[in-house]
C-alpha cells in the first residue's frame, strides 16, 4: 500500500467543501493518519488531541511540539479532570478500557458538532482490530474515516518512512491511549498517577541510555494495588514484539536489570519491592490489565 493511495482514499471519504476532525494521540498510527489527511484535505482538516490526564507528563507540549515540526498545528481539548474522575472508582482493566474509550469518542463528537463537521477521522489500525473484542466502524450520523485499518504495523511504519517522517516517530514504544489508567492496578488516584509518571520517566530514560529501546514494543511500569510493608510493589515490563500480537522478554542482563532497579529505588524511597515480568504473549497480554 502505497501512501498515495491512502491520500486519495482520505481525499475521496471527505465529500464536498465540508472540515474533517482528526483526533490524534501523539503514537505512530495517528501521527501518520493525520500526515495524510493534512496531504488529502489541507486546511479542511482540523487536528484535535484530547488531554485524558493519563498520559505522561507533559504531553501536551510534546504533542504540540511534534507536530509543529511536520507543519500541523493541533488543538487541545482539555478534559483531564473529567477523565480522571469518572475512571477513579474503576478497578478492573476492561472496565477502564470501556469507560475511557466511551469517553474518547463521546468527546470526538462533542467537537465534531461544534466544529460543523460531520467526518471524524481516527488512527485505527489491523492490530487493534485483532485485540478487539467488540468494534464498530459507524456513528449513528456521523462518518468515520480509518485509512490503517487493514495495515498491521509493519506496514504503517513503512508508510511513515515513505513519508520521510522522523525517527522519534517512526522507532518508538507502544503508548496506549488510555494510558496510566492500565498501569495502575486497582483505583486510580492523584497520589498513584504521581507516581507511576514519576517512574515511567526513570524506566524509559535508564533503558533509553542503555541503548535497548530501539528493539523493544514496549519498557515501562506497572503499579500493583497491594502494599508490601506499607511500601508499592512495582513490577517491570520489557518486551519485544513485531506486530504486538506475539511478545517475548528481550536479551536483558543482570547489571542492566539492577541499573533499572537502583534507579528507581534510589529515587522513589516509597517503592519497596520490584518485580520483573517475564511472561510472553500468548499466555499474558503486552499490558498487564
Amino acid at each position: 500500500m502505497k501512501a498515495s493511495v491512502l491520500v486519495e482514499h482520505v481525499s475521496n471519504e471527505v465529500t464536498g467543501n465540508g472540515k474533517a476532525i482528526v483526533m490524534v494521540s501523539g503514537g505512530v498510527d495517528s501521527t501518520i493518519t493525520a500526515v495524510l489527511s493534512k496531504k488529502a484535505l489541507g486546511k479542511r482538516a482540523v487536528f484535535y488531541f484530547i488531554d485524558n490526564g493519563l498520559q505522561r507528563r507533559g504531553e501536551r507540549k510534546r504533542i504540540k511540539g511534534l507536530f509543529k515540526k511536520i507543519g500541523i498545528e493541533v488543538k487541545i481539548f482539555d478534559a483531564a479532570n473529567e477523565f480522571i474522575r469518572n475512571v477513579s472508582d474503576c478497578t478492573s482493566g476492561p472496565e477502564k478500557r470501556d469507560l475511557l474509550a466511551d469517553m474518547l469518542v463521546d468527546k470526538a463528537l462533542g467537537i465534531s458538532r461544534t466544529e460543523n463537521s460531520r467526518h471524524l477521522i481516527f488512527g485505527t489500525i489491523k492490530n487493534d482490530l485483532l485485540v478487539c473484542d467488540e468494534y464498530s466502524d459507524s456513528i449513528t450520523g456521523f462518518k468515520l474515516i480509518e485509512p490503517l485499518k487493514n495495515l498491521t504495523k509493519d506496514k504503517v511504519i513503512a508508510i511513515a518512512k515513505e513519508l520521510g517522517l522522523p525517527d522519534e516517530l517512526c522507532i518508538k514504544q507502544h503508548f496506549a491511549g488510555v494510558g496510566f489508567a492500565i498501569r495502575i492496578e486497582g483505583n486510580i488516584t492523584k497520589k498513584k498517577l504521581t507516581l507511576i509518571r514519576d517512574l515511567t520517566e526513570i524506566v524509559e530514560k535508564k533503558v533509553q541510555e542503555m541503548g535497548l529501546h530501539k528493539n523493544l514494543w514496549g519498557y515501562f511500569p506497572f503499579l500493583l494495588s497491594t502494599k508490601i510493608d506499607g511500601k508499592y510493589v512495582v513490577l517491570l515490563r520489557i518486551v519485544e514484539s513485531e506486530l504486538g500480537l506475539m511478545a517475548e522478554i528481550p536479551e536483558i542482563n543482570k547489571k542492566q536489570l539492577i541499573e533499572l532497579r537502583d534507579g528507581i529505588l534510589n529515587r522513589k524511597p516509597e517503592v519497596g519491592r520490584i518485580f520483573f515480568d517475564l511472561t510472553p504473549k500468548p499466555v499474558s497480554l503486552i499490558e498487564l490489565m
